[in-house]
């Protein structure tokens, strides 16, 4: 497991009676950590990269 200094920023919406805007960051992830979100759950990542 190699941890790398990227990071993972996404701007998001809540949609209700409103559209509100908001941004997402998460710190340092590791390639694993990253893929698990990207994946969707640990459930996925686990079926995918068996």
């Amino acid at each position: 497991m190699q941890l790398r200094t990227r990071y993972l920023q996404s701007k998001l919406f809540v949609v209700n009676k409103d559209m509100k805007e908001f941004e997402l960051k998460l710190g340092e992830l590791t390639d694993d950590e990253r893929q698990i979100i990207l994946d969707g759950c640990l459930i996925n990542y686990y079926r995918e990269n068996k």
